[in-house]
């Protein structure tokens, strides 16, 4: 079982607000398509235009990171100024990978840290 988690951040009254927008079940065998066609029945179910989308932030998955394939060419396609980027709680494990480890180390405290705040 594959769970969507889909959150918005967006400008009201000069204030960026971050909040959770839906969560959908999805079955194992997930495809590109099938994720953009529950985001997009739940984006036209909420009455907000894509022109509205500006950003896309995912995890890498085959799914969701092709430029021409991925979640973010079939966005693009409806919402043309979206740009796309990669989840940095990925970005961490990916430099991780072959760092050494005095350094990884290091990163590992700075994430210590962090997840104290």
């Amino acid at each position: 079982m594959v769970q969507l988690l889909v959150f918005v951040r967006f400008d009201y009254n000069e204030e960026v607000i971050e909040e959770f927008f839906f969560c959908k079940r999805l079955e194992s065998n997930t495809t590109v398509e099938l994720i953009f066609k529950v985001i997009d029945e739940y984006v036209l179910k909420a009455g907000i235009p894509w022109s509205k989308c500006i950003s896309l932030c995912e995890d890498g998955a085959k799914a969701m990171s092709g430029k021409l394939t991925g979640l973010a060419a079939e966005m693009k396609g409806v919402a043309s100024e979206c740009k796309s980027t990669h989840c940095v709680i990925h970005r961490e494990a990916l430099a991780a990978k072959g760092m050494p480890e005095s350094l990884n180390s290091v990163l590992t405290d700075a994430h210590r840290c962090c997840e104290s705040y």
